[in-house]
């Protein structure tokens, strides 16, 4: 049996289905804030952190969230995403690091994403037979460092990079089409 409903109809149900979704999502909300005020009602709540504690399979992300009032209606919000690598036992990585430069990132941003890179090619090039590539964008983009197995080389490279620019990802994009160009993918690699 079919049943046919009017767009009156349908749009009456879709009021329900939101009045009762905002209904659960205040409830859930009005639950966490009373946890972490706890039996004093008119406690402010200054910062909620939220982490992840275990994410073991290779592969799987692990993603903290906090948030923190800094001011009048002003509040900061933190996402630090992470991954566990994963990896193939016996095949070497060749891994292009893109890194947004533009102004965008400037202060903080840039630092934890220099950081981040630093310690993702630590890691990489710790196996000698590994590589790592380097492409910073923003108006224009370059490619900084072809493939290399070289710590200093790649981290020199990341260091090296100052935020300037608007955020042009298309420009980034096409210098990884130039890097994979004449890319020979051998066969003990990812």
């Amino acid at each position: 049996m079919k049943v046919k409903l009017s767009s009156k109809k349908v749009i009456i149900i879709g009021i329900i289905f939101l009045f009762l979704g905002l209904f659960f999502i205040e409830s859930k909300t009005s639950i966490l804030t009373t946890a972490l005020r706890g039996n004093d009602p008119t406690a402010e709540i200054r910062k909620v952190t939220i982490t992840s504690s275990d994410y073991p399979a290779e592969g799987s992300w692990s993603i903290d969230k906090s948030a923190e009032w800094i001011g009048a209606n002003r509040a900061r919000v933190v996402f630090d995403v992470s991954t566990k690598l994963k990896t193939v036992d016996g095949n070497y990585k060749d891994v292009i690091l893109i890194m947004d430069i533009s102004g965008s990132m400037a202060g903080e941003k840039l630092d934890k994403a220099k950081a981040d890179a630093i310690e993702l090619s630590n890691y990489l090039l710790s196996d000698s037979h590994n590589r790592v590539a380097l492409i910073s964008f923003e108006s224009t983009s370059t490619v900084v460092s072809g493939f290399t197995n070289n710590l200093t080389t790649v981290a020199d490279a990341i260091n090296g990079l100052t935020e300037t620019g608007n955020t042009n990802y298309n420009a980034g994009l096409l210098n990884v089409f130039e890097v994979m160009e004449n890319y020979q993918k051998e066969t003990s690699r990812d």
